[in-house]
């Protein structure tokens, strides 16, 4: 499962680490195929357009070097939209025996900020 909420809220400019909670199985009654228990990450996600949810996220491969997160920089996610992440976990051999979680990210829009060009003071003649 993923740490926090199952729906979490950010701002376009903010970093976004997505970080799972992964046990494994009691391997008593795993099937005896299963020749490691070296376990095997999925990532995918998905965006909000309208009532459906679509997968036009890049690849998610540079964000996941390490499979137990998902590590979003700054300016990675689109403002004022939704989209939802899900990792699928299972052993690394087969991944036929696995398990899914699911998050859904808000990100929002933030207050505009405005910047004088030339520096905090400036002399008027």
């Amino acid at each position: 499962q993923f740490q926090g909420a199952a729906t979490q809220t950010m701002v376009r400019s903010d970093k976004k680490s997505l970080k799972l909670d992964v046990a494994l199985p009691k391997l008593a009654c795993v099937d005896a195929n299963v020749s490691s228990t070296a376990l095997g990450f999925a990532w995918r996600a998905w965006r909000l357009a309208g009532a459906t949810y679509v997968r036009d996220i890049p690849d998610l491969a540079e964000y996941t070097a390490n499979p137990m997160s998902c590590r979003l920089p700054a300016d990675a996610l689109a403002a004022q939209t939704t989209y939802k992440f899900q990792v699928t976990v299972g052993f690394a051999d087969t991944m036929t025996i696995n398990s899914s979680a699911t998050t859904t990210i808000v990100v929002g829009s933030q207050a505009l900020v405005a910047s004088i060009l030339g520096g905090v003071e400036q002399a008027v003649a």
